[in-house]
């Protein structure tokens, strides 16, 4: 979508001031309503005068394409001649402040590395006075815009001089301090916004739907999409298809984990969306039940050294067993808490944490071979925990994360009905969806 901006240097983030040489090189002159780029003598001998402005390019979102940038000085005065140039230039110290800056420094305090102003000598934009000119239009200042969003953190920082060769000619002009805002230094700016993606979970194993907003009419929309394995940089980007008039396009795809990102053009112009990741579901079942089946599943997978994989099982809910001797040792899986931290998250997607206990039960603690099972329980969590730390959980697309924490030590419980029982806890954090 093209945008149309109008900026000023003044307010946060912006600034100008005129910074003088000779008698004038440690006065700031900040605060003043009036620049003046060129030679004088009217100050203290000849004088070289230069300006410096900054505009923040910050609300231009990431990704947007310039189309043109186009800066305007109104003047007020000056002995400048028909056919004299004025140049900008793109000034190269970023950390110059409006109520510091003089021809020698830079903030008040550290000097410019060359007085007068540090700037990039490669490339200027120029502007000829012309008979009757009121102002000093730099139609094209689209490559220095282009270079600040990309490079300079949002800050356009620039530097316009004269002709300092003949003492006598100047121009002045009217600041961000002037008492009227139409006489202020005018950044107009012209931008294609990145399309806005947004991806919808079918829930029902089919597929998702993409969403486009904020795109030029009659634009091309493509959709890239590729298969999130958990590792950023990993996988192949493909083009999903195009979406339609109305902005949507239905996908089919198989549950798991997703990233997606849309490139719209238009007249020659691209323009590309922020990457999306996203879910594609089954829906059959709640997150914290399926995250119990695949922790069984997983477990039996490890073939623990004397479990038998049908002793691993899934208890819902507290129920009272009589566990025989040979039934153990058992590994119960079993829902804990589901929690939601008010910290975590994005704008529009909650972090929930969904625990799971796996409790080890091993035969009475009066067997001689006592210190050998020990031994063996130890591996059993060790090799438990590196099944699921810091990683997703198979099984369970929504799980973008998993984490081992000890639960309690040999129940005491269990102990006295001469049982060891210990438990290992795993979190599972799912990134899902916020409201109805």
């Amino acid at each position: 979508m093209t945008v149309q901006l109008s900026l000023w240097p003044g307010g946060t983030g912006g600034g100008d001031t005129s910074i003088y040489s000779a008698g004038y090189a440690t006065v700031n002159l900040g605060s003043q309503p009036v620049g003046v780029v060129g030679a004088t003598t009217i100050f203290k001998g000849t004088t070289y005068c230069r300006f410096v402005l900054r505009f923040d390019l910050g609300s231009i979102p990431p990704r947007s394409a310039i189309l043109s940038a186009r800066l305007v000085l109104q003047t007020s005065g000056g002995t400048y001649p028909v056919g004299a140039v004025v140049r900008v230039r793109r000034v190269t110290r970023s950390g110059w402040t409006e109520l510091g800056a003089t021809w020698n420094l830079y903030d008040g305090t550290n000097p410019w590395t060359t007085p007068g102003g540090d700037f990039d000598p490669a490339g200027s934009v120029e502007v000829t006075i012309q008979p009757g000119d009121t102002i000093l239009d730099f139609p094209d200042v689209t490559s220095f815009a282009v270079d600040a969003l990309a490079f300079r953190s949002r800050s356009l920082e620039l530097l316009i001089s004269g002709n300092e060769t003949v003492a006598s000619e100047f121009v002045s002009f009217h600041t961000s301090n002037d008492s009227l805002a139409g006489k202020r230094p005018l950044l107009e700016i012209e931008y294609v916004a990145p399309p806005e993606l947004s991806m919808v979970d079918h829930a029902d194993g089919s597929g998702a739907t993409a969403t486009i907003n904020s795109v030029e009419p009659l634009a091309n929309t493509i959709l890239y999409l590729r298969a999130f394995s958990g590792e950023l940089g990993t996988g192949d980007w493909t083009a999903a298809g195009m979406f339609d008039p109305a902005g949507e396009l239905s996908l089919v795809l198989a549950p798991g984990h997703y990233l997606a990102y849309a490139v719209s053009s238009a007249s020659g112009v691209q323009a590309v969306s922020d990457v999306v990741y996203f879910t594609v579901t089954d829906g059959l079942e709640s997150i914290h039940g399926r995250c119990l089946a695949a922790v069984q599943s997983r477990i039996r997978l490890l073939a623990l050294e004397g479990v038998a994989p049908q002793r691993v099982i899934i208890e819902k809910v507290p129920v009272a067993r009589n566990l025989a001797p040979e039934d153990l040792p058992t590994l119960i899986v079993a829902p804990k808490r589901a929690a939601m931290p008010a910290d975590a998250g994005t704008n529009g997607l909650d972090d929930v944490h969904y625990d799971v206990l796996v409790a080890l039960v091993d035969r009475d603690n009066q067997q001689p071979t006592d210190v050998e099972q020990l031994d063996r329980q130890l591996l059993w969590r060790q090799q438990i925990a590196r099944a699921f730390r810091n990683q997703r959980l198979p099984g369970v697309p929504e799980v973008i994360n998993s984490a081992v924490e000890p639960d309690d030590g040999p129940h005491e419980h269990g102990w006295k009905h001469e049982l060891f029982n210990t438990a290992i806890r795993l979190r599972f954090t799912s990134r899902e969806p916020r409201g109805f």
